[in-house]
């Protein structure tokens, strides 16, 4: 399959989770996503924009560090008590 360089309001909902009349009410606004007009009823998103958009909003989450900590304090807790 060859990778998809633009892609339809419908396809770019199903892969953020924005819905289509989000989309539309942003284009309108001036917000979100850009996009290509092609002609007046049909709109493209650029994946590299997509994809570029969904970095932008990625929360890092220290789970990983909190889970890798004992409950026990360190010297260096126990020190600054």
């Amino acid at each position: 399959m060859i990778p998809r360089t633009y892609l339809s309001a419908a396809e770019t909902a199903e892969l953020t989770g924005i819905s289509v009349s989000k989309l539309a009410k942003d284009r309108m606004s001036g917000k979100g996503l850009p996009y290509v007009a092609v002609s007046r009823r049909c709109v493209r998103y650029a994946r590299a924009d997509i994809d570029a958009f969904m970095r932008a909003r990625r929360v890092a989450c220290d789970f990983h560090e909190r889970a890798s900590r004992s409950t026990a304090p360190t010297a260096a807790e126990k020190d600054a008590n």
